[in-house]
């Protein structure tokens, strides 16, 4: 069977968007959608017991969302900031902080060779 240089880019393409959905979509749905509030009460063994690659999925997520809060925190009236960075900034940056904490106080991984 002989194949074109299309069909080698679709099928290079396909492969490549289901390898991406099937890596962000392996983050625990409970960890996923837990917010600040949420994590502190899972507690400390809780969340260790997801493990470094789900915790630094969250991680990854809680710094998208940084992000856009602070694009929207710059954008607000002066007299909105407070409250911005009181509902939007600053649990995200607490959930963050609490989840590298989390990630400091687990056991290094040893790489195989």
């Amino acid at each position: 069977m002989k194949l074109t240089k299309s069909q080698i880019k679709q099928i290079i393409k396909e492969e490549l968007s289901a390898v991406m959905n099937e890596a962000h979509s392996g983050i625990d749905e409970e960890l996923s959608y837990a917010d600040y509030d949420e994590l502190r009460q899972m507690g400390d063994e809780r969340l260790m017991a997801f493990g470094r690659e789900q915790l630094e999925m969250k991680l990854a997520e809680l710094q998208e969302e940084y992000d856009d809060a602070m694009n929207y925190y710059r954008k607000a009236p002066d007299n909105a900031k407070a409250d911005t960075y009181d509902f939007y900034v600053f649990p995200t940056e607490a959930s963050m902080e609490y989840i590298r904490e989390i990630i400091s106080q687990l056991p290094e991984e040893s790489e195989s060779f």
